[in-house]
């Protein structure tokens, strides 16, 4: 049996720690054994919590996308790690990104983030072969990283061209 007491604490902390940020239930069950809270509490007021709405996993993927899109750039890939990691369901993370993070929009971060790569270096003809891995390490897929190196390399071939006529 439950005791009262400890599940109105555990709902206060629950509502304490969504106050500040949405977060996955797996995040919230975590979260509440760290504080000291009972499995049997937890499992009780967790339900109570979803049905009210205040915790959502599709909500809280959706909005991680968009938060990490605008303001830490990745790829589809880190990002399905991140909502993996913060036990959100595959068929979420993938209903997720298909609507917040669809390749256009992929396609755009990842070329932002190569050209600003490109121009931090004093070497403006840096490797193609370095930006790939860096774009592979920042979680973008393949189809992603090659479009970018070609429309980068569009851009160097055009580029030159005009150098060559301004000779």
């Amino acid at each position: 049996m439950v005791d009262e007491e400890d599940k109105k604490e555990a709902r206060e902390d629950a509502y304490r720690l969504i106050s500040y940020r949405d977060r996955s239930v797996f995040e919230l069950r975590k979260r509440l054994l760290k504080k000291g809270h009972d499995q049997d509490v937890i499992d009780e007021i967790i339900p109570r919590i979803k049905e009210l709405d205040y915790l959502n996993d599709k909500r809280f993927a959706k909005k991680w996308v968009r938060h990490k899109v605008k303001h830490s750039p990745k790829g589809k890939y880190l990002l399905i790690k991140e909502l993996k990691d913060k036990g959100v369901s595959k068929k979420i993370i993938n209903e997720a990104l298909n609507t917040e993070y669809p390749y256009s929009l992929e396609f755009e971060t990842a070329l932002k983030l190569a050209v600003k790569w490109r121009n931090k270096s004093h070497n403006k003809n840096k490797d193609l072969v370095k930006l790939k891995v860096y774009l592979k390490n920042k979680g973008f897929r393949y189809e992603i990283i090659s479009d970018v190196i070609k429309e980068i390399s569009d851009w160097l071939k055009k580029l030159n061209l005009i150098r060559n006529e301004v000779k």
